[in-house]
């Protein structure tokens, strides 16, 4: 008998095709895969924000790495918010991947709430070598109509992301200084985060908010420059800086600190601090961190 013949496929279907092929044809960074393809789930979906989230799991935090934003819900991007806190974790943890009732479905998430998100929508972006990356995920402040295709769409675009982490590493840009910041304050991490985004020279690769975990954050992240805060809990900034220089000897700490003490900021310059500045006079803190950088103060005083 005759092959029966494959169903025609659907305008959204071609659409797809058609917009996957051209990114992954052209798409020369993460960031130009990304990018596009949010726009396109936007469109496809009819939801008001699309994001790639990346999330670190040893720092338990979420960062909105790219973000599409096209009605009422503006989530920002670069915003980094505990990942215990999010809807991501909720959905993953109860399985579901999609509803129009998140309120009701994955109640919990102070950042959903803040944000009146009712509609939403994920699949998990997992590399090649089954790294956890991060979620890619759709979401409206009004009921919309998702179900198991619409996750499915957003599966087929976690995948090309997926595809374009492991193609690029997912490294900074050539040049740029990659940060971790530590501090015990998510509010003085999130400005820190904000200043250095702001300046094409940084990216900040990780957070942490106690002193422990500073040595494992830097050589995780292969870590050039550290934004250290003195005052932290379990263990100070003196005793990370001094285990620090242990495992990351090339790693450039800069002090950023509301203390008064000098005796502290003397000491934390005798265990190899770059600089100590005061965190309450830094207002450009992206221009305060490269004047004491040597590969960028000529850059910045040109």
């Amino acid at each position: 008998p005759a092959l029966a013949e494959a169903p025609e496929a659907t305008d959204v279907e071609r659409e797809l095709g058609a917009v996957v092929g051209a990114v992954l044809a052209d798409g020369d960074s993460l960031e130009a895969v990304a990018r596009p393809l949010l726009a396109e789930i936007a469109i496809l979906t009819g939801l008001e924000s699309a994001v790639l989230a990346e999330v670190d799991l040893e720092a338990g935090t979420q960062k909105m790495r790219f973000v599409e934003n096209r009605g009422t819900l503006q989530i920002p991007e670069g915003v980094v918010v505990p990942w215990e806190d999010t809807i991501c974790i909720r959905a993953l943890a109860r399985g579901v991947r999609a509803t129009n009732d998140v309120p009701g479905d994955l109640p919990g998430s102070g950042a959903a709430a803040v944000l009146g998100i009712q509609t939403y929508v994920s699949a998990p972006v997992v590399t090649g070598d089954g790294s956890f990356f991060g979620m890619l995920c759709a979401a409206s402040t009004g009921v919309d109509p998702v179900n198991e295709r619409t996750a499915s769409l957003l599966e087929v675009f976690a995948r090309v992301l997926a595809e374009a982490v492991d193609r690029q590493g997912d490294g900074p840009a050539d040049g740029q200084v990659r940060v971790v910041i530590a501090d015990d304050s998510a509010v003085v991490r999130r400005v820190l985060q904000r200043g250095l985004s702001a300046d094409e020279r940084f990216t900040v690769v990780g957070e942490v908010g106690d002193g422990a975990g500073v040595s494992a954050a830097c050589s995780t992240h292969a870590a050039d420059l550290l934004l250290l805060d003195l005052d932290m809990p379990s263990v100070d900034g003196l005793q990370a800086l001094a285990a620090l220089r242990q495992v990351c000897p090339d790693t450039v700490v800069v002090v950023v600190t509301g203390s008064d003490d000098e005796a502290l900021a003397a000491q934390a310059l005798a265990l190899g601090a770059a600089a100590v500045l005061d965190k309450r006079n830094v207002v450009d803190v992206a221009s305060a961190v490269a004047a004491v950088l040597p590969r960028l103060s000529g850059a910045t005083a040109a």
